[in-house]
């Protein structure tokens, strides 16, 4: 035979009424008596548990890329129609804002291995294109060759002869000069052009270069950002990464430090504070209170007719 409790419990009605005097209470409470740093941490921890995010990751993420991928190619919207117009307005500005370059930066950079000999290459072939033209057949008429065919109108087998091997040893004269001054340059050309990047006239240029982009990313369809993500991502790997990552990070004492720092000053601000407070309007709150009913009561309605709630009514 049920109890009076227990017949309470079990009225939809009374369940709603019950849910909403605990919303109510809870609510009235202030915030410090729920938010606590070191329980927020164990929630996080539980919450990255590997088995629980490459669980998430392989049955929601994974799934979830796909499916807004074939969102994407059907909605056919740009990546623009994603921001609102006050929002592109200021994202524009700092767009276009002249890029100011750190020499120290650059220097570094530029000192690399890789760069030097990326320039060495560009230059000397560069270089070696140009003496390729003087000579015999090439894209600027062959001087080298003209040097060797005739010159100041000397016509004699004897006189091609000589000047033609002066025209060979003055090609072998420049590809040394072109292979020493490459060699002996390098430095001083990547020198010159830290100075040309950081002056304010290029910080200009980047800045207008910057806008022109921002322009041409805005206009890109989203299905063809999924696109190229997928085809310069290994977005497998990276998801298969993922739930080790976020175990490294809060595996770091100074991350962990960090969430407690950040819980106690929003507990200087908000925390003598109800709940309540922190909504905007009662309008926010109330529709709140008919959610929590609107899931709580049937839920407490099911649990007063199990076995296991006779059973805790029983023993008190």
């Amino acid at each position: 035979m049920s109890t009076p409790v227990e017949d309470r419990l079990k009225d939809q009605g009374q369940a709603e009424i019950l849910v909403g005097l605990f919303f109510d209470h809870t609510v009235a409470q202030p915030v410090n008596s729920v938010l606590d740093a070191e329980i927020l941490l164990a929630q996080i921890d539980r919450g990255i548990d590997e088995r629980v995010t490459e669980r998430l990751v392989l049955e929601h993420l994974r799934p979830y890329i796909d499916r807004e991928k074939a969102r994407a190619a059907v909605r056919k919207d740009s990546v623009g129609d994603w921001f609102s117009a006050e929002l592109q307005a200021e994202l524009r500005a700092l767009a276009m804002r002249p890029v100011r370059l750190d020499r120290k930066f650059l220097r570094t950079a530029v000192q690399q291995d890789a760069v030097k000999h990326m320039v060495r290459s560009i230059v000397e072939e560069t270089l070696n294109r140009f003496v390729s033209t003087l000579k015999p057949g090439g894209s600027g008429g062959g001087l080298i060759g003209s040097v060797g065919r005739g010159a100041f109108g000397i016509a004699s087998r004897a006189g091609k002869g000589i000047l033609g091997q002066l025209g060979s040893q003055f090609e072998n004269q420049l590809q040394s000069a072109v292979s020493s001054f490459v060699q002996n340059s390098t430095s001083m050309m990547l020198d010159r052009r830290i100075v040309i990047l950081t002056n304010p006239e290029t910080a200009q240029h980047l800045g207008r270069s910057g806008a022109a982009a921002y322009d041409a990313v805005m206009k890109q369809s989203t299905a063809d950002v999924w696109s190229f993500a997928e085809r310069v991502m290994p977005i497998d790997d990276l998801l298969e990464c993922l739930p080790g990552q976020l175990l490294h990070l809060m595996g770091r004492d100074d991350i962990r430090e960090g969430i407690r720092e950040e819980v106690a000053a929003v507990l200087a601000v908000e925390g003598e504070k109800s709940i309540s407070e922190l909504f905007v309007d009662d309008g926010h709150l109330d529709a709140m209170r008919s959610e929590v009913i609107q899931v709580g009561a049937p839920l407490l309605t099911g649990f007063a007719g199990t076995e296991v709630f006779a059973a805790w009514l029983a023993e008190g």
